[in-house]
């Protein structure tokens, strides 16, 4: 039943009032009202009720309009109607009361179907919940839509997301064949800031799936792309630098780390815990004694569990490689407590491993170096600049 999870998830004064509205809202999209399902004067006596209530203003104003455009089906706005819903969805979401937010997100996109972008809105917000099989079923329907109308960037976007579920979902191969369609669609209409993101989850892809060759030269593509201030150019030199990490080019990663600068304490501590299992591999106690001072000074500010989890397990990872068993057994404990309430199976499993060999005192860190270390390349060191240039170096 429409409306059900809204009745749920908030308090009665709120909870009656949304459930109404979503279900009316849900009828006027079956079929644009024209069945008749509506009475002009309950729809004007809810609107004068909601107009006059305590509510909170946000909620108040949104949910009037959407009543007053509905007294008369007719002559709806569907564009301000939407918006509405969409603005109930981000007070809903304010409130905590996620199953509402994708209520309304997903009432967004029925009242105006032949949108593609809000269809496309409404499946980020699924995969964002992690409710995959609505997130595939609203991200096709964003791709359909925008096709049937040209709207190239929302069809690049939906593949390019069904891509990325594909990928959370341990499916590299239907991943790749996404993004290589979204890439397309991309190249060919000149949307060069997609390409830009899209490159950047070939490149993430390749990474993770272990395909090392192409991996770095989706990650300059991208680059190349998001030049000069893409909102994601920080992120994807983080990327870029795990990256190196992984392949055992400390000083090369370690660069990069140093240049970055983020405002939330998850990306800060994600950062400073990737540093540390660097500098230890480069055998500097120093930085890795202030580096973990930095790091516990804001691990009570990280509220992502999931993003703590493994970052704590480079922070275990470095004390571990300068044999300082007590913080690596610290770090890989709570790393597994946290995977283990957070279903991080992978995670878990890393950090059970680490703690035995850390209590048996052996080097849980099991990076694999080159045979030749190459501190940096020209790639880095261009990286590395721009990244300053752009204000994102430290201080």
């Amino acid at each position: 039943m429409a409306g059900a999870e809204v009745l749920a998830e908030l308090g009665p004064e709120h909870a009656v009032l949304l459930f109404r509205v979503l279900r009316i809202t849900h009828a006027w999209a079956a079929d644009a009202g024209a069945s008749g399902w509506y009475d002009a004067d309950v729809l004007r006596s809810l609107e004068e009720e909601v107009l006059t209530s305590g509510v909170d203003e946000h909620l108040r104003s949104a949910v009037g309009v959407l009543l007053g455009e509905l007294v008369d089906p007719a002559a709806t706005d569907v564009g301000r109607l939407s918006l509405c819903c969409l603005q109930v969805c981000e007070w809903a979401k304010e409130q905590g009361a996620e199953k509402t937010s994708l209520a309304f997100s997903r009432a967004a996109a029925l009242v105006w179907p032949t949108n593609g972008a809000l269809a496309y809105l409404a499946g980020r917000r699924y995969r964002s919940a992690g409710q995959v099989k609505e997130a595939d079923l609203w991200l096709r329907r964003a791709a359909r839509v925008a096709l049937w109308y040209s709207d190239w960037d929302t069809y690049g976007r939906a593949l390019n997301s069904l891509g990325n579920l594909a990928y959370l979902q341990g499916s590299f191969p239907r991943a790749r064949s996404y993004l290589a369609r979204a890439l397309r669609i991309a190249e060919r209409h000149g949307l060069r800031t997609l390409e830009g993101e899209i490159y950047h989850d070939c490149f993430t892809v390749a990474f993770i799936s272990g395909e090392s060759s192409g991996a770095e030269d989706f990650a300059r593509a991208a680059y190349e792309r998001y030049l000069p201030t893409h909102e994601r150019l920080p992120a994807l030199a983080y990327d870029i630098a795990y990256y190196w990490l992984m392949k055992g080019h400390a000083a090369r990663a370690l660069a990069v780390f140093r240049s970055l600068s983020f405002e939330t304490p998850e990306q800060r501590f994600q950062v400073l815990a990737a540093s540390a299992r660097a500098v230890a591999i480069l055998g500097d106690r120093a930085a890795f004694e202030e580096i973990w001072m930095r790091a516990a000074e804001i691990l009570n500010s990280v509220s992502d569990r999931g993003v703590l989890a493994a970052a704590l397990l480079d922070l275990g990872y470095g004390a571990g490689r300068l044999e300082d068993w007590s913080r690596a057994e610290a770090a890989f404990l709570q790393a597994e407590q946290i995977a283990r309430v957070n279903g991080q199976g992978e995670e878990r499993l890393l950090a059970e491993s680490a703690l035995a060999a850390v209590r048996q005192q052996k080097n849980p860190d099991l990076l694999k170096f080159p045979r030749i270390q190459i501190e940096s390349t020209e790639f880095s060191r261009r990286l590395t600049s721009h990244l300053t240039e752009m204000g994102n170096g430290r201080g």
